[in-house]
This record gives structure tokens, sequence and C-alpha cells, in this order.
């Protein structure tokens, strides 16, 4: 058995018609040892990044060097940067119910809507507004009128603003940030 992150199509089929593979769907178990040889083997340049926090960490420095790490450390997924490369990786085939808690849709299908199917988190005042998600980091105000189907998110010094059905667009607005060299908005 093999772990293949996103194959192309051809491959895909080959995996389909043979009935010998699973479904990836990204849970993953590991000890936090086991996860730091893996990353030290196949992605030295990352365990460096990170290695170099140890004495911040469970400091009041630990926040700020996560998030310079971070925008320093190459953008690659536990699937293509580990999962591919391990020998030591095993499969437990299950039915559950589960969900992508990654995404926006997600996050409004897992949470208690309002009257007008508004899933709002943090302080908010919502005028004539409906199937919606507002999320507002704390200390903030949100005063949001007129929107039907939007995403309305405030986080630090960012806020975005855009159609539920472009919540895809997220990914691509990060990687605009970083093209413009405004990581410590991302």
């Amino acid at each position: 058995m093999e772990f293949a992150e996103k194959p192309n199509l051809e491959k895909a089929e080959q995996f389909l018609a043979s009935g010998q593979y699973l479904w990836n769907a990204g849970i993953f178990v590991w000890s936090a040892n086991s996860f730091l040889v893996a990353l030290k083997k196949f992605e030295p340049t990352i365990f460096d990044i990170f290695q170099n926090g140890n004495s911040k960490y469970y400091t009041l420095d630990e926040q700020n060097f996560v998030k310079e790490a971070y925008n320093i450390t190459p953008s690659v997924s536990i699937d293509y940067a580990i999962m591919e490369k391990a020998d030591n990786i095993y499969v437990l085939s299950t039915e559950f119910g589960w969900s992508d808690l990654g995404t926006w849709k997600s996050l409004y299908e897992t949470c208690n809507a309002d009257d007008n199917r508004n899933v709002i988190q943090g302080e908010a005042m919502v005028f004539d507004t409906q199937n919606s998600i507002i999320k507002v980091s704390d200390g903030k105000l949100a005063i949001v009128e007129g929107l039907d189907n939007f995403i309305v998110a405030f986080n630090d010094d960012v806020v975005m603003i855009c159609p539920k059905e472009k919540e895809q667009q997220v990914k691509t607005y990060v990687s605009l940030l970083k093209e413009k060299n405004l990581n410590n908005f991302s």
C-alpha cells in the first residue's frame, strides 16, 4: 500500500478500479517524538526553523517566535512532507461522520445560527443580514448591515469580507499578502 496525495487522474482511476485504496481524511495520529523524527528526516529545514525556538516555547516570547517562524517556513503539506515518504504508516479503515473544519462552509454548518441563519462568533451588531458568517477577534466589535451569504472575518489587523461561495479565495489572499511582502498580515 502507498500514500498518494492528490494523484493524477490516471493514477486515481487505477486506485479506484483496484478497490485496494482508501480515502485519506487527513486524520493522523502520532506521538510528538515520532513526528519530530520524521520531520527531521524528511523536512530538515522546517525542523531546524522550529528547533530554533526551543528556548521560547512556553514563555511570553512563544507567540512572536511562532509567527516569525511561520512566515519563513516553506509551504508544504504534511501529506507531501512526511506521509508520502515515511515507511511506518498504518491505515485504519472506519466509517464515521466527518467534516473538514478547515473551511468556512463547515464552520457555518457545525455552529448554531441565529434566526436569520447567521453564525456569529465574537461581538457583533447585525442588521438586515442573513446566511452569513461573522467572526470577530477578541476586543473588537463588528457592525454589519445588508449582507446575504457573506463571510466577515476580523483577525487582529485584517478584515476580510467576501461572498461565502468564494471561500476558497482565502488561500489566494494569503499568497498575495506574501507576494506583496505583507507577511505581518497573513
